[in-house]
């Protein structure tokens, strides 16, 4: 009879175990949600749509790479990225490493030609990345690359 009177307390104690871990597993991970959250940006920074660069002309003529670019958007560029790739490729290379960033912004409707090292031939396609300044950040416009092939000699 004392038997039957008696309680196991040993299948209680592992509910409340395992219940004790899943508490410690949440809390855990609400932490580092919290701890991670501080450091993602909250806004990212895009370009605006009216952002529009234009090749009006290129050449490749004996090592040099000349490229003339307008600025047919609404608002200033501050950069851009020149690459060059062949036709039948995906990757392109940047041929203006040294000189990313205008000294002066290139205004709406202005013109820019420059010159750049370039000594491969054949067919080549030309790419322009434009990049403004926005918040302190230069920001890539994406939407707004341009290219034109031209044939290098």
């Amino acid at each position: 009879m004392e038997r039957l009177l008696q309680r196991d307390d040993r299948g209680l104690s592992e509910i409340i175990s395992y219940v004790l871990l899943v508490v410690i597993a949440v809390g855990i991970a609400g932490g580092v949600y919290s701890f991670l959250k501080a450091y993602v940006p909250k806004e990212q920074v895009k370009c605006s749509d009216d952002i529009g660069l234009s090749i009006d002309e290129v050449s490749c003529l004996g090592g040099q790479l000349n490229v003339t670019v307008n600025n047919r958007g609404l608002f200033n560029i501050n950069g851009m990225y020149v690459k060059v790739k062949n036709e039948s490729r995906v990757y392109s290379r940047v041929v203006n490493n040294g000189s990313i960033v205008f000294l002066a912004p290139l205004e709406p409707g202005d013109k820019l030609t420059r010159n750049y090292s370039y000594s491969e031939i054949g067919n080549k396609e030309v790419e322009i990345d434009p990049i403004v300044l926005m918040n302190n950040v230069s920001v890539i416009c994406s939407k707004a690359i341009v290219s034109k092939k031209v044939v290098c000699v």
